[in-house]
């Protein structure tokens, strides 16, 4: 039987020394045996490891590759900051089987809204976070006790906060990212308070104040929105539609000429509208045909606006009941609708449209109703006496043709 020789790194030279001979090696039965298998066992153990580690990076590369698929799945929910692939992935071992198409993902409902708001508000609210109507609904949320509010004070309330908004500050500069600037309005006791009832925010003084009522005592519904020379400047939302109770409304020397938006012709829908000034605001587009679903309205204000080309309306032959028109100083363009005859026959008295661009030949209806009103005061439209003092001034335009005097 072989022989191996053990030795002792300590004392390897002492051994050799003290016994030369060989009296003191030792004799390891099956040593050959222990040394090969040994060497087999490390060999095997190694391949052994080889093999795990291939299995587990593939393993790895198909849970990468699974992870990675699913990144970019239909699920919205799922890692929006990175965009979906346009390569697709294999879904089969075997390159022949057809691929099957991906499941699409869940749709996600849209968060219910607490308040039945129209669609261009809420395209307003989804659309853009700095919006004034998405502003003023994250407001309307923060408010603990909304709940408990009727929903007709909840959508005042929403409608008033909008305007505030969209009034205060300039969100083409929010927009683009930069700080928000300092606010506009002069006078905001109470606005944004969500304790404070909103018939107590802060208005400001105008000559119609003293005799309209802010809000219905009763109803806490607004009546008079009278905010002149308040340095509002913006845009007139369509949300202020959604105050149905309104019937005075003075936004007379603010600044609207930032805003591409005119008259929002929603604002038709204020059916119990009596009085509405804007003049000398600044505000451009044209005057909607909305405005002759204004029925009730008795006093239309609009002297020294930007409405640049735009026509009078042939719908004001519905206002009824109107008592002064002024659009003086507006660059209106077109001629008069002789449908303007129709409320001068009745109630008109002051027709103000001086300094326009308006062109053609003053109406034939026009002078017949003059005509007929002279003859209810006694032949004399404009005496010291007369309660309603007549004014017809169609001064510095480009018509031809005269006026009953």
């Amino acid at each position: 039987m072989a022989r191996v020789r053990v030795t002792h790194a300590g004392n390897n030279n002492n051994n050799n020394n003290n016994n030369p001979n060989g009296d003191n090696q030792h004799q390891i039965p099956g040593a050959v045996g222990y040394q090969k298998s040994t060497l087999t066992y490390f060999m095997g153990g190694s391949l052994i490891f080889l093999v795990l580690g291939a299995l587990f990076l593939g393993l790895s590369f198909n849970v990468s590759a699974f992870r990675f698929v699913g990144l970019y799945s239909n699920d919205e929910n799922l890692y929006h900051s990175h965009p979906p692939s346009s390569t697709p992935r294999p879904t089969s071992a075997d390159p022949g089987e057809p691929t099957a198409a991906p499941s699409p993902g869940p749709t996600l409902a849209p968060t219910p809204m607490v308040l039945d708001l129209p669609e261009y508000t809420v395209r307003a609210i989804q659309g853009f976070d700095y919006s004034p109507q998405a502003r003023a609904y994250q407001w309307l949320l923060e408010d603990l006790k909304y709940q408990d509010r009727p929903v007709q004070r909840l959508l005042q309330r929403f409608a008033l906060v909008t305007l505030y908004y969209a009034t205060n500050s300039y969100h083409d500069d929010i927009r683009e990212g930069n700080s928000v600037p300092e606010k506009s309005w002069k006078r905001t006791r109470g606005w944004l308070d969500h304790v404070m009832d909103e018939c107590d925010w802060e208005t400001t003084e105008s000559d119609l104040e003293a005799s309209y009522r802010v809000c219905d005592p009763e109803t806490g519904m607004f009546e008079s929105l009278i905010l002149p020379m308040n340095g509002l400047k913006g845009h007139l939302p369509p949300e202020l539609s959604l105050i149905s109770t309104l019937k005075y409304v003075d936004f007379e020397r603010n600044d609207f000429g930032y805003a591409k938006q005119g008259i929002p012709t929603e604002l038709g829908m204020l059916s119990n509208l009596e009085e509405f000034r804007l003049y000398s605001s600044y505000t451009k587009g044209t005057i909607p045909t909305e405005i002759g679903m204004w029925t009730n309205l008795k006093r239309l204000e609009f002297r020294s606006n930007l409405f640049e080309n735009s026509h009078i309306p042939s719908e004001v032959g519905l206002m009824t009941n109107l008592k002064t028109f002024d659009f003086s100083r507006c660059q209106l363009a077109g001629t008069i609708p002789p449908e303007l005859a129709i409320p001068l026959r009745e109630k008109l008295f002051h027709i103000d449209l001086e300094y326009n661009l308006l062109t053609g030949t003053i109406p034939e209806e026009l002078n017949e109703a003059l005509a007929a009103r002279k003859d209810q005061y006694g032949g004399v439209l404009n005496t010291p006496s007369s309660r309603d003092f007549f004014v017809v001034n169609f001064a510095s335009n480009y018509m031809t043709g005269t006026c009953v005097k």
